[in-house]
């Protein structure tokens, strides 16, 4: 929820609960990013399988999040525009408000669309991984028969 707040007493344009609370300060989110790299780069090599049927699910329902996250970017879009409100002082002051609250906002949008993409990259390598991994012991198998 973003709030407005006199750019003459200080203080943020946004309620720094607000997006902290959904995305996390800018350290959380690199290090949120840095993790989902660390999983896909994981399953990338081998060290994680899923079974295909498991993992269906929450790609699923990843491609359902970065769905939303397109319609969400879209609507930060309109909210990083700045506001013709007037040529006042404090008007030129309360837009580099909004400017800064929508920047944040989009920043934290576009990190978290990274984080989907990259767990969505880890699960479909898992899978991968898990499908060759089957694959080469069916051989095993009937090669032993």
């Amino acid at each position: 929820m973003a709030l407005l707040r006199d750019p003459n007493l200080g203080g943020s344009s946004t309620d720094s609960g607000s997006l902290a609370a959904s995305f996390g300060n800018e350290k959380q989110q690199s290090e949120a990013i840095k993790s989902a790299k660390a999983f896909s780069a994981a399953a990338k090599s081998g060290k994680f399988r899923i079974d295909p049927e498991v993992a269906k699910a929450a790609i699923k329902e990843i491609a359902r999040a970065e769905e939303a996250m397109r319609q969400i970017r879209h609507d930060v879009g309109i909210v990083t525009q700045s506001p013709k409100i007037g040529s006042s002082p404090y008007a030129e002051r309360a837009v580099g408000w909004y400017e800064d609250g929508g920047q944040s906002c989009r920043k934290a949008v576009l990190n978290f669309e990274k984080v989907l993409s990259y767990t969505r990259e880890g699960y479909e390598y898992a899978v991968e991984s898990y499908e060759r991994i089957d694959a080469d012991r069916a051989q095993t198998f009937d090669r032993g028969l």
